[in-house]
Parts: C-alpha cells; structure tokens; sequence
C-alpha cells in the first residue's frame, strides 16, 4: 500500500500500479481538496486497477474521528472515540461510523482504518488517549463492534487497530520505539479482549502496531517484525483469518533502525499480508525487487505468499458481499445532531472552585497550545481561529498567547483573567515548564480547557481554579464549551 503527495496520480503512482499491480493507496489530507476532486481522484485510481487486475484497489484513510481526521471538506468529522463512549452509545456510535462510511464510499474510498481498539487508561498518561474508546476491554469491544457494523453497512471495510494494543503506549511509535512492558497475562486478559470478541465477528482487516512486547516476544523487536506475534497468537491462537497490514514503515520506531526493503522482508516473514509506504512513493520499486528476491532466495516462504494472496482475495470477495442498502441515515442533519448531543454530554467538570463566571470587559488572557506533539499521525490543522472567533463575541478585551516559550510571563500580570487550552501536557515539556514558572509567579489559571487527555488535570490542578474537559475540539466542542461558562458585562 502505498501514499503519494498531491490532488492527481502521479505517474510513478500508475506505474506502480499497471506494472507492479500495487494492492493499495492510502490517502492524507495532502490528497484532498474537496469531494468532486477526491472522487475523480479515486476514480482514476480504480481505473487504472481493473486495468491489470479483477481485484479491487484497496483506497484507505484514516477517518477515526476526533483529532485524526484526514478529509473535512465535504465529511463532517465524527466526535472522538472516547467522547463517543462518555456522550453517546453503541448504537450512536454505529450511526456515526454509518455516516462517514456513506461518505467515504460516495468518493470512491473502501476501506477505513478504524475503529481504534486500542485499551487506554482514562486517567494516566497514554500516547493514545482519546482516540480510545475505554479503559474498559469490554467497552471497546462492545463500541468498537458497532464501529464495525456501522462501517460495513456503509459498503467499506472497517480495520481494527493497533495490534496487539498500544493503549499502554507513553512513546511515539512515528518518532521512536514504545516498549509495552506489561506481562502477558496482563495483555491478554486486557489489550487481546476487543481482537479477540471482533474476530469472532469476522473483522476483515486488523493493522499491527509498531512497538515493542517483550512478554510476547523475547527478541524486543517490533510486533510487526514478530511471528510470534502475527503467526502463533493472532493465527494460531485468536484464529484471525483476515488480512493483516503493518503501519507505515517509514516510522521512526522503524525507520530509525532498519530500511525499507529488510523491514517489509521481516513483516512478510512475521505473517504480516499488506505492507504499507506512506510518503516515499519512488522508493517501493526497490522495496518491491528485495522482496522478490527473498522470495527466490526462500528466505520469505512461497507459502506464506500464497496465504497472504488467498486473503486479499477474501478482501475482494467481501466487498462484493457487503450489503448498502442497510445504510441508516445518510443526511447532514442527523450528524449534526449526534455530535451535539455528544460533545454536550461528555463535558467533564475536573474541577470547580467556583462558578464558571467570567466578565466580558475585564481584560482577558487566553492561552493556547495547539502542536499535537503527542501523535504525529493526527492532522495539524489549526483549531485557533474560529474558536477565537467565537471567544472575541464574548471577551470585548481580549489578548491571545498561542504557544508561549515562557517570555510572556510577566505581562499576565496586566490581566484580570486566565484562560487556558491545553493539549498533551503530559507529553510536552514546553508546556510543563510554562506551568512550573507560571507558578514563580504566583499567578493561578482562571479556567483550564483540556481539549484532549483528561489524565492532563493532575498536572493542571495545582495551578487552576477551574479545569474542564471536553475531548475533542471540534466545533460542536468549541461551543458546548461556550456554552457552559457565565458571562457578564461588569
């Protein structure tokens, strides 16, 4: 599977597929400018297979919602994972995942890599966080069945993610190596629960994480690289017959230690069906040959090959079989409403010392951080302005910090009140060093909006008065928050 830059296919692109017969495109908002060009787009792109093949060309995104949404022009995002289960229901949940499923097929897209099934704890540090249903495996199991239910009544196929769980994850994995140290009875009775209940139900797809279980495989390589992990428990054990697709390879828990072309040689080996490139388009042409030759040389088995074809094709022979006309609802309408009463209904009061009364005179200092520094695979579209937008209709007096360094301090003084919005505090050090000299300073936050993580209020509480959550901040978000402070003329 590959991705590519650009609105158009790319002649390397073509090449690739009318003469190496490429399985998959997967497609970034880098791809996308509106729903007329992503359909034409996606139209080229099957054209172009069903010149050289009766199978399909799997054309995927990530569309989880929340924070990882790759195409809103035209898909009006879903609430996060984990707002859903606090504000919604699995019921809700399959209408959503129903939608943008709708949506996606419209353009010409048939497969979504979602739903996450990742286990995240709540209330602690996690490089996942919100895109995580539950700290419950039973309710990520439970939500994360009708994710499936909704996409697949939708016409494309749902991919659970991030095998075998990177819940527990405090790292990376585009940057560097996370190391899951938990044991494997601990894994098993938590992280396998979601695979093992959706796998009973036929999940087609399911993508490996890149990081590191050494209770499963003593090697500490990545699960990805791991037979013990991809052959003996997800084969042998939870008896997956679907197709399995490792994460891009050009991540830095991967890209950082080995290249390209022994990386999709260790993935195939492991048992992984689906390797997948997402940026460096002209380099697969050389991957591609290495594997081949491995496979001449009998270091990757004709047999696993032969396994792994016989699955794409089930792939091909699902979609075929997928049945549309249970669709839902397809209108704007109901998604709107659905991600209203679910931003409204998941709010979190963290903490409260006082009514959320702020004056719309008193000169206010809002501060905000928006770098996404914990998850690199979450889109870096900034949320500033139209939420400054709906700020400036209420603070008359207002002054805006967006990602200070620390050398605004001593005008926050001038202000009569402190607003912050916060994301993965946990995560930056920028951020907690902000905090710490904010406190020399003797100088406490009026109102903290932890726009992601809940587990960042205990970092927050020393220094607030006040701490909100709203996971996520979409526009729905935006004013539900709004929408929940006291505001005055004095």
């Amino acid at each position: 599977m590959a991705g590519f830059s650009g609105l158009t296919v790319p002649s390397v692109l073509e090449k690739l597929i009318l003469e190496e017969d490429l399985g998959g495109v997967i497609l970034f908002s880098r791809n996308m400018q509106s729903p007329d060009q992503v359909k034409k787009l996606c139209e080229r792109l099957h054209d172009l297979k069903s010149q050289v093949s009766s199978m399909p060309l799997l054309i995927a995104i990530d569309q989880e919602g929340g924070f990882v949404v790759r195409f809103s022009n035209g898909i009006k995002p879903m609430p996060s994972s984990l707002a859903q289960k606090r504000g919604g229901s699995p019921d809700w949940t399959e209408e959503l995942y129903n939608l943008t499923g709708s949506s996606l097929q419209g353009l010409g897209i048939n497969c979504n890599f979602a739903p996450v099934l990742d286990v995240a704890p709540e209330e602690e540090p996690s490089i996942i966080g919100i895109r995580s249903f539950s700290s419950d495996p039973l309710e990520v199991a439970s939500y994360a069945s009708s994710a499936v239910k909704g996409t697949h009544t939708a016409g494309i196929l749902a991919c659970g993610k991030h095998y075998p769980g990177l819940g527990r994850a405090l790292l990376d994995p585009h940057l560097q190596l996370p190391v899951i140290s938990a044991s494997k009875d601990d894994l098993i009775s938590t992280d396998f629960v979601p695979y093992q209940q959706l796998i009973s139900r036929d999940l087609p797809l399911i993508m490996t994480s890149h990081a590191s279980y050494p209770s499963l495989d003593t090697e500490n390589i990545p699960a990805s690289f791991s037979s013990k992990i991809n052959t003996d428990l997800l084969r042998d054990e939870l008896e997956f017959k679907g197709v399995l697709i490792g994460d891009d390879l050009e991540m830095g828990a991967i890209a950082s230690t080995w290249t390209l072309e022994k990386s999709a040689v260790r993935m195939l080996i492991s048992g992984v069906d689906m390797v997948m490139i997402c940026h460096s388009l002209d380099k697969i042409f050389s991957v591609i040959k290495f594997v081949e030759t491995a496979l001449h040389d009998g270091v990757i088995g004709q047999n696993k090959m032969e396994e792994s074809r016989v699955r794409m094709e089930s792939i091909a022979q699902f979609l075929k079989k997928i049945n549309r006309s249970q669709t839902i609802d397809s209108s704007d309408e109901r998604m709107d409403f659905l991600c209203k009463e679910i931003a409204s209904r998941s709010l979190a009061v963290l903490k409260q010392n006082d009514p959320f009364s702020f004056s719309g005179r008193i000169s206010t200092a809002v501060v905000i951080y928006s770098k996404w520094v914990s998850m690199q695979v979450e889109e870096k579209e900034s949320f500033t302005k139209p939420f400054l937008d709906l700020l400036k209709v209420h603070f008359k007096n207002m002054t805006v910090f967006i990602n200070p360094d620390g050398k605004d301090f001593l005008c926050y003084d001038e202000f009569g009140q402190l607003i912050l919005i916060t994301s993965d505090l946990a995560h930056d050090s920028i951020q907690q060093k902000w905090l710490q000299d904010l406190k020399k300073h003797r100088r406490q936050i009026d109102l903290a909006v932890c726009i992601k993580n809940p587990s960042d209020a205990k970092l927050l509480a020393p220094h607030c008065r006040n701490i909100i959550a709203t996971f996520g901040f979409h526009l729905h978000n935006q004013q539900t928050l709004l929408a929940n402070l006291n505001f005055h003329e004095k």
